[in-house]
């Protein structure tokens, strides 16, 4: 079978897919030539890399751009087209596309905080794919709820297919880093919806139960988000905070490894990478109940799932995993066994190529 992945963005997924489709099909991954720099040596040698100039997505150059990539997909003659999120101009491309198309949609409802004009270009994305596009792939039951309920679309065009922790950071987890007692890592991009300033008013709660805890916070954009957060905290020398503009694998690797747990007290989300990523490094999770963010979570058995906003109650799930290393152990091996199968990359090209096949006959 021959598939086209095109992607500007959301490569993480985008190349550990391709990495796991490429021994059993012929994989094409067209991309801008500015976004596969950091993939440099972890891309399959098998998989064909095409590099573009795209242009920046408010260029009216996309026009003639779009144009010029559904030629080229055309020429490659592929049995499906596999592309990532959504955008305008990506969904006006489809129209020219001869072969079936499939879609991976990430995020389904805006977040909150996100700029109008993006939740608007999203909305309208959506509605241009629906012509064009067979089936919806999503990463939980909450999303392909709010797919098929806002959408109209049947429950069958909006297969569930999970999301696995991408390779490339287990590449880099060298277990040169031990674990650090009473550690907890917030890591990801630091927009409102990830709730942090919940985080920071359970620490007094949880340093009270727990003298040894410290924080990490670690992240990406969102610096007055940051800054507004960061007022809340009571206790400086209890947090390290890494906000940069790129964070390295080495130095993802590192934080993950020194970590006891990870904590995600998101207030709105339809999923996160960042759950399966811990379970790559055998760590346990606490999460919030939103989106499909709790269905990637066995509550009891890999992390603990609390409700969105309860600070009494994160603060607790916390200080349980932090002063009981027994607990943490066994969860974190219950959550890296879950990468070896049911999150593992092979058994979701797996679940993929069924969708592609199924479309391609």
């Amino acid at each position: 079978m021959k598939i086209v992945l095109f992607a500007t963005g959301l490569l993480d997924y985008t190349v550990a897919l391709a990495n796991a489709l490429s021994p059993r099909s012929d994989v094409y991954f067209i991309t801008a030539t500015s976004s596969i720099g950091e993939y440099e040596g972890i891309l399959d040698d098998h998989v064909q890399r095409i590099e573009l100039d795209i242009p920046n997505f408010r260029s009216p150059r996309n026009l003639v751009t779009i144009q010029r990539i559904s030629r080229l997909i055309r020429s490659l003659h592929p049995d499906i087209l596999h592309i990532q999120g959504s955008n305008f101009w990506q969904s006006l491309m489809l129209s020219a596309i001869t072969c079936p198309v499939v879609a991976t949609i990430h995020d389904p409802w805006p977040h909150l905080g996100e700029k109008r004009a993006v939740v608007v270009q999203a909305e309208v994305s959506h509605i241009l794919m629906r012509l064009f596009v067979k089936r919806f792939f999503v990463h939980g039951r909450a999303m392909q709820d709010y797919m098929v309920n806002r959408y109209r679309l049947a429950r069958e065009q909006v297969p569930i297919i999970p999301l696995g922790a991408f390779s490339f950071d287990k590449k880099y987890a060298t277990r040169k880093f031990a674990e650090e007692e009473g550690l907890v890592l917030f890591f990801g991009r630091l927009y409102p919806y990830k709730g942090l300033e919940y985080l920071i008013q359970a620490e007094p709660l949880i340093t009270e139960r727990f003298p040894k805890a410290r924080f990490i916070i670690a992240g990406r954009e969102g610096k007055g988000y940051l800054e507004e957060c960061k007022k809340l905290i009571q206790h400086s020398d209890r947090f390290t905070i890494y906000h940069q503009k790129y964070i390295s694998n080495e130095l993802v690797a590192e934080l993950f490894e020194r970590a006891s747990i990870v904590v995600l007290p998101y207030i709105d989300a339809s999923q996160s990478g960042i759950v399966p990523l811990a379970y790559a490094f055998g760590k346990p999770v606490v999460v919030s109940d939103v989106g499909s963010l709790a269905e990637a979570v066995e509550d009891g058995q890999t992390g603990f799932v609390v409700p969105p906003r309860d600070v009494d109650r994160l603060a607790q799930a916390v200080v349980t995993l932090l002063t009981d290393k027994a607990l943490r152990t066994i969860m974190g091996a219950n959550g890296y066994r879950k990468t070896l199968n049911e999150l593992s990359w092979s058994h979701i090209a797996e679940k993929t190529l069924c969708v592609y096949k199924e479309l391609a006959h």
